[in-house]
């Protein structure tokens, strides 16, 4: 799968009606509107938009499948919330966790009152959570938490104690 600049492995098998292994396999430059597989090769049609080779380039990518791994380390940014309004107590839509080095989560409020965000972990993939932290942010105010080296969780959702506009955000390296 080519999602906003990264590619994923998805798993072949679905089990139990969910999707657990989805992964990201490496960060790219690309505008990838089309990809097949053609006489046992990976074809990447596209846009290619950065300057390494001096100037932007358009045309078919032919390689193998394994090459995708060399193509730049995953990593990313985004989450669940963006200045949005969130009611209290409802957690957020699941946002992928897996296959990141770093992970950092950063935290943000627009309440006169102190805010709880509890994030919940889903290790297996199967929609079982688990309380990892809840951290207090004062009115206001900005927060931002490092996940320790090798931290491992397929999924994370936040949820806040109380309705206001907030902002939850994922940086992965």
């Amino acid at each position: 799968m080519d999602l906003h600049g990264m590619f994923y492995e998805l798993p072949p098998l679905v089990y139990g009606g969910r999707v657990w292994g989805i992964r990201p396999i490496c960060a790219h430059l690309r505008i990838v509107p089309d990809f097949c597989y053609w006489r046992g090769m990976f074809v990447m049609a596209g846009d290619q938009t950065d300057n390494a080779v001096g100037q932007p380039q358009s045309g078919f990518w032919f390689g193998n499948i394994d090459a995708l791994w060399q193509m730049g380390k995953p990593t990313g940014w985004g989450g669940p919330w963006w200045d949005d309004e969130v009611l209290a107590n409802t957690p957020s839509d699941p946002y992928l966790m897996t296959g990141f080095d770093k992970k950092v989560l950063h935290l943000t409020h627009k309440a006169d009152a102190d805010v709880a965000f509890t994030v919940e972990m889903d290790f297996l993939g199967d929609g079982s959570w688990a309380v990892y932290d809840t951290f207090t942010v004062p009115p206001n105010g900005y927060y931002h938490h490092e996940f320790p080296d090798a931290f491992s969780a397929h999924w994370a959702r936040v949820t806040c104690n109380i309705t206001c506009r907030a902002t939850a955000y994922f940086i992965y390296s």
